[in-house]
């Protein structure tokens, strides 16, 4: 509605006052700030509905920086940054057409253009005022650093969401000498399969329910079954606790319960 607003703004200056482009040259800046906040907001608004629509495995890749608080908390920032200076503008642009000396045929004009302008600045002040109230910087829980480092063995491809009937059809290959068929249930739940269901393989060639899979990640970096990960997908999760170090040199490795 701003965007409408400024642009009727321009043109009924550019047709009804004198001299237009004095009116017209000081729109310009509202109307590309307005519109660089209206892209960058939709551009927002259209991640987070994409991201919800999408299934729970998928998420995981395409989660990035768009999705990320901190990243909601700058543009908040941002936008509030704008919101003021846009009401300064309006201000300015109110005291300009106030001491606007014209003739009963721009009349309606001016009170048009005093409308859109008020109408701007109490919306921006609105905003301002909103964020100032409600605000609060939130840091970001330890469970979404994990989650991150998760999101990086999906994107990095160490770990592939697979559907259930393409593995159903054939079998699961850990290298050119070893093979074995596809699960029916998964290994940590124990409930079995669906078809078209989205799998989480592991390098090894194990699958497992993606949730499952995740939570597994969350208290060991090694496959239930104890395949090592490659390197890279190692270096991207979560280092074993001394606890688990001290454990796995003891011989009594502690599996997270299922």
């Amino acid at each position: 509605c701003e965007v409408l607003a400024l642009a009727g703004a321009m043109y009924v200056s550019t047709h009804r006052l004198v001299p237009a482009m004095v009116f017209v040259r000081l729109l310009v800046l509202p109307l590309m700030v307005v519109s660089v906040r209206l892209i960058w907001a939709s551009k927002l608004a259209f991640g987070y509905l994409r991201a919800r629509a999408m299934p729970p495995a998928a998420q995981l890749q395409r989660l990035g920086t768009m999705n990320s608080r901190h990243c909601w908390s700058c543009s908040a920032a941002t936008f509030t940054c704008l919101a003021c200076v846009l009401m300064v503008w309006y201000g300015v642009l109110i005291l300009l057409i106030l001491s606007y000396d014209g003739g009963a045929k721009e009349a309606a004009t001016v009170y048009f253009l005093l409308g859109t302008f008020g109408a701007g600045l109490i919306a921006n002040w609105a905003f301002w005022r909103d964020f100032i109230q409600h605000f609060e910087e939130i840091e970001e829980p330890e469970d979404a650093q994990l989650l991150f480092r998760i999101c990086q063995l999906y994107r990095s491809k160490a770990i592939r969401l697979v559907p259930y009937r393409a593995l159903d059809g054939g079998s699961s290959k850990v290298d050119d000498e070893t093979a074995f068929p596809p699960a029916q249930t998964c290994p940590i739940c124990l409930d079995d399969f669906r078809p078209s269901e989205l799998l989480a393989k592991l390098p090894c060639g194990h699958e497992f329910h993606s949730s499952c899979a995740n939570r597994w990640f969350c208290e060991d970096w090694r496959c239930p079954f104890r395949c090592a990960l490659d390197a890279e997908a190692a270096d991207a999760c979560v280092a074993p606790s001394p606890d688990e170090e001290s454990g796995a040199a003891a011989g009594g490795d502690a599996r997270p319960g299922l």
